[in-house]
């Protein structure tokens, strides 16, 4: 069943599924396993939507504090955990970092046709990765204002050394004329 939104003089949009978690519900939705999309994964980031915009400071300072892994997910009863080897962060790890971008996520307890539990609930931290690509692009702007700094200074030390070359050149030359002249001590 398609549903159509639409305000009056725009075209209406149209989604396949339309969920609302609050204030009833906690989430809009829950999935068990992998999902797959084709299209785009948009966000809201609209200015309209915002309040209290400020610039990431220390990014790199951030970005050293993390200890990205590598790791396998331990198997569990009637939770469809990805297999094979997995890169990401541990959120107990990120937390005293980031806390902002850690939450404390609930999969409810699982019952049979009879109302028999099958499975507990389960309480975990989960992550908002998304969060760290702001953080990330701060990092790069900030190690390209140190490299051209940098760059900046080396290019400055490079005209120093040529100019003190050239310098010791005129000198040797000098020296060389001087000592090959037959000459009078007095010269």
């Amino acid at each position: 069943m398609c549903c159509s939104l639409g305000l009056p003089g725009v075209a209406p949009t149209s989604y396949a599924i339309h969920a609302v978690g609050y204030p009833r519900c906690s989430y809009a939705g829950f999935f068990e396993g992998d999902i797959t999309y084709t299209g785009a994964l948009t966000h809201i980031s609209d200015s309209r939507f915002k309040t209290n915009v400020n610039t990431i400071s220390s990014a790199l300072n951030t970005i050293e504090q993390l200890h990205p892994v590598t790791f396998n997910f331990v198997s569990q009863p009637g939770l469809s955990l990805p297999t094979g080897e997995q890169f990401g962060l541990i959120a107990q790890e990120v937390e005293p970092i980031l806390p902002d971008v850690v939450t404390n996520e609930i999969i409810p307890a699982k019952y049979d046709a009879l109302g028999n539990m099958t499975s507990d609930t389960i309480h975990f931290k989960g992550l908002n990765y998304n969060c760290f690509i702001p953080v990330l692009i701060q990092g790069e702007k900030e190690l390209i204002s140190k490299n051209d700094s940098l760059t900046h200074t080396v290019d400055s030390l490079k005209t120093i050394i040529s100019t003190y070359e050239s310098r010791f050149t005129s000198i040797e030359n000098m020296l060389s004329q001087c000592c090959t002249q037959q000459q009078s001590r007095t010269t």
